[in-house]
């Protein structure tokens, strides 16, 4: 029988990183609320200022809008929750809409199950390295691995010439 002397914790440590712009964050037993991210229905995952501008707009177009992007079932909760404003306060503003939709965003988990058609990577207002890559291959009918098989057969002697032929390419944004 194996004894444990010492600390022993059931934490563990999570890090999420932004698909667009590289940022992580980490910690203990922390969620995409604790990092300031979400993840799309596609398992992309966003820093929340990529997000909020999407929200902002979507919930700016009032409930039709919402209700027309947002996935089957936040339609009830989200109905609900506008109505309940509704008689008590009357008709949201555009930040009201926003906080309704935000509170329906986090009673549903939507930090794990952002629409696509609010993430910006879906809506390819964004393409990250990853896509980029994938397509390229394919344009050129070619694997990943006949792809790093041919790096290793031209550069495997001297690495340094393969970074120095990549050189301008990388990450040239």
């Amino acid at each position: 029988m194996k004894v444990r002397k010492g600390f022993v914790s059931n934490s563990s440590s999570s890090s999420f990183t932004c698909d667009v712009s590289g940022h992580t964050e980490s910690g203990w037993d922390m969620g995409l609320s604790d990092a300031g991210m979400y993840e799309c229905v596609n398992g992309h995952t966003l820093d929340e200022d990529y997000v909020k501008g999407g929200i902002k707009d979507l919930a700016a177009g009032g409930i039709e809008a919402c209700i027309r992007v947002l996935p089957d079932e936040w339609e009830t909760p989200l109905q609900e929750a506008y109505d309940q404003y509704c008689e008590d306060n009357g008709p949201p503003g555009a930040d009201d809409m926003h906080d309704l939709l935000c509170e329906v965003f986090d009673e549903h988990d939507g930090r794990y199950g952002l629409p696509a058609t609010l993430c910006p990577l879906c809506q390819l207002k964004y393409v990250n390295q990853h896509d980029v890559l994938r397509y390229l291959l394919q344009r050129m009918g070619r694997t990943y691995k006949e792809m790093c098989a041919e790096i290793r057969e031209t550069y495997g002697g001297s690495p340094d010439d393969f970074y120095a032929a990549i050189k301008d390419t990388l990450l040239g944004v």
